[in-house]
């Protein structure tokens, strides 16, 4: 699995550096003390045994609620271990702690751990339904009520999240968990770093030895001196601020005006194809180092060219030698085509963060690829988008060696599955199976544009794939895909 790490901490949107790759690292492990990319948000250490445990069972209804709960957590276990067909079992999981609640009706903790589970299929929807199920057999109850906050946050209700938090504080005056989420979800990614110090501080006031205080704490103040290394110049290095960015970089300084421009331009093309949404008052940091090992000293990410951090909103990359070397260049545009392919795939990833707390990696990565792709000829105003230069020669590869990963799996795969055998067929393939569904208005309006907006409803990898996808005719799409390959790779006319 790719996990680089900046200062002691998983990273989200890496893209990889071209011969080895593009992908993209797990996301951090959510508030709650998950230990498992994706696992959803575990009982912290310092929680209460979840309700049902403690019962004696002594009726035979409860007695195999019981049965069915442990059979579910088991199946969690296993799913999250072996990883081979990760959303299938948690819904079966899923319909075992459904049963436990029919069994056990006055019991939060069934509803509790499908909360809990929701997470790793993206099913936001069908957790917070849930969680207020939960709240509603234990309203007292704090550990249940930051669950159902963290819900919320995923969904992006902020205001009904808070209050959750600021509640369970009431219920709970001695516990950490209210500042903990808080401090993540509300102040490190609007970047309110002495607010999020504040809030953490607190926790650790309450609770001196919680690991998830301590190291959240650590990487606030890591990020609100970042790039802390001697490359980086006092007072922050070049700076330039547009509409939507804030760009800096230890490179020349009309370096910051040109990639600025680049991001506007981008995020203007990203608009064309994706409802606009209100992005916050925080304008997006932009980190751009003038080589890779400026970059590595202030990182500390390995073989990546590039990531976006979305617990803080902020996109690092650096210039790459590639471009630097180029010596035959046209334009400035033509120099740094492999940065700017970074950028793009990367704004992508801070535009989508602005609709989505997350989406199945196809998704997302297929399409900062797709967009990483985009070409401005001069004095356009749209782009064309083309192959992304560094995934034709692996789709050159597919098509010519016919090994892909079937789609009905492809397009279930959760996050940790995604690094598994294939990763980087895996991505190439999503990236060709965006840009085909964008290569046809019918297919955008049939697949793309309905996959988002039940994202956006909360509807999880799963569900999507049974509304869109269980009915498609594959043998006969992936003549047609493998034809639209062929022709982005190749020339060749479908």
């Amino acid at each position: 699995m790719f996990a680089p790490v900046e200062g002691g901490r998983v990273l989200s949107g890496i893209l990889l550096v071209p011969w080895l790759a593009l992908a993209a690292a797990p996301q951090e492990p959510p508030p709650g003390g998950g230990t498992t990319p994706g696992a959803g948000p575990a009982p912290p250490e310092s929680a209460a045994d979840p309700p049902l445990r403690e019962l004696p069972f002594p009726s035979e209804a409860l007695e195999e609620a019981r049965r069915y709960l442990e059979s579910a957590n088991g199946a969690v276990e296993r799913a999250l271990h072996e990883r081979r067909q990760v959303v299938a079992d948690i819904e079966a999981a899923i319909a075992q702690f459904k049963r436990a609640a029919e069994l056990a009706p006055a019991e939060p903790y069934p509803w509790y751990r499908i909360a809990q589970v929701c997470d790793i299929t993206l099913s936001y929807a069908t957790a917070l339904e849930a969680a207020g199920k939960a709240v509603a057999l234990k309203p007292d109850s704090a550990e249940i009520l930051v669950l159902r906050a963290e819900t919320l946050a995923n969904l992006h209700r902020w205001k009904e999240a808070e209050k959750d938090w600021n509640r369970a504080q009431e219920l709970s005056p001695r516990s950490a968990l209210p500042h903990i989420g808080r401090a993540r979800w509300l102040k490190m990614r609007d970047r309110k770093f002495e607010e999020a110090t504040q809030e953490l501080e607190e926790a650790l006031k309450k609770d001196p030895g919680n690991p998830q205080a301590k190291s959240l704490l650590k990487r606030v103040r890591t990020e609100a001196k970042f790039p802390d290394t001697k490359d980086w110049p006092a007072g922050g290095g070049a700076r330039h601020e547009s509409a939507r960015y804030i760009v800096m970089t230890n490179a020349e300084p009309a370096a910051a005006k040109f990639f600025s421009a680049h991001a506007e331009r981008i995020y203007a093309y990203y608009t064309t194809k994706f409802p606009k949404v209100p992005g916050g008052t925080v304008k997006f940091p932009i980190y751009i180092f003038k080589d890779e090992g400026s970059f590595l000293r202030g990182t500390q990410a390995p073989r990546a060219a590039g990531y976006y951090s979305p617990d803080t909103r902020k996109l690092v990359l650096y210039i790459m030698r590639e471009d630097v070397d180029n010596k035959t260049a046209k334009n400035l545009d033509e120099k740094y085509a492999n940065t700017i392919l970074v950028l793009y795939h990367e704004a992508f990833h801070q535009f989508l963060h602005t609709h989505l707390e997350d989406s199945p990696r196809w998704f997302d990565e297929g399409h900062g690829d797709f967009f990483g792709g985009a070409h401005f000829a001069p004095g356009s105003g749209l782009p064309t988008v083309g192959p992304n230069l560094w995934r034709a020669p692996y789709m050159k590869a597919i098509l010519e060696q016919g090994d892909q990963t079937p789609f009905p799996k492809l397009l279930q795969l959760t996050m940790p599955e995604m690094y598994g055998h294939g990763v980087i067929e895996n991505y190439t393939q999503g990236w060709s199976f965006v840009h085909y569904l964008w290569s046809d208005p019918t297919l955008f309006k049939q697949y793309l544009k309905p996959y988002l907006e039940g994202l956006q409803a909360g509807k999880g990898i799963g569900e999507l794939y049974r509304e869109l996808f269980e009915k498609v005719d594959w043998p006969s799409l992936e003549v047609k895909w493998r034809a639209h390959c062929r022709s982005l790779v190749s020339g060749e006319k479908k």
